[in-house]
């Protein structure tokens, strides 16, 4: 997704910078409820208090989906 509006997640926004084959735009506190509620794609997320380790690379990850790189399916 190029243009994610502000105040908005992609969900999951996974730490190895795949994509996810489902995703969704959710708001910050929707990502937050559904951190609580353990939705089983969280851990996956850049954006998972739990993970400080993945909170520290966040930018990094952020900034490879905005300059995605091509990959050819086969």
């Amino acid at each position: 997704m190029d243009d994610i509006p502000d105040g908005m997640h992609l969900c999951p926004t996974r730490v190895d910078a795949h994509a996810a084959l489902f995703a969704h735009l959710v708001t910050v506190p929707m990502c937050q409820q559904r951190q609580r509620d353990h939705y089983h794609k969280c851990f996956t997320c850049v954006h998972n208090n739990a993970q400080a380790g993945a909170r520290r690379i966040a930018p990094e990850v952020l900034a490879r989906f905005e300059n995605p790189r091509k990959q050819s399916a086969g």
